[in-house]
């Protein structure tokens, strides 16, 4: 139970970052509230609590090279490294926003 909650809570964190970096860039023009970003990372934290309860009902029944070999565990391996490439390049995208708008609001 621990980890789902840890996971749940990861989850969450992003939704909020994923907010304050919406409505920090503009994108539309009213700002977006917290809980309309929200419902699709809960969404997509299901979608993901789904696909592991799976994964592992299948890890128990199919051998490790059975595993590695299906073609759903390749695409979900790929679609989560390239989440994460897309995190960590975002990462400094955010930190030099937060740094002009101080640098900004300074003057």
């Amino acid at each position: 139970m621990g980890p789902f909650i840890a996971r749940a809570a990861l989850w969450l964190v992003f939704g909020f970052f994923l907010t304050d970096i919406i409505n920090e860039f503009k994108w539309f023009k009213m700002p977006v509230r917290w809980y309309a970003v929200m419902g699709p990372v809960l969404l997509l934290f299901g979608l993901q609590e789904a696909f592991l309860k799976r994964l592992e009902i299948k890890r128990k029944s199919l051998t490790d090279t059975e595993i590695q070999e299906s073609k759903a565990f390749k695409f979900f391996y790929i679609l989560v490294w390239v989440f994460v490439i897309f995190l960590l390049i975002g990462i400094p995208a955010v930190w030099w926003g937060v740094i002009k708008k101080t640098i900004t609001d300074a003057n």
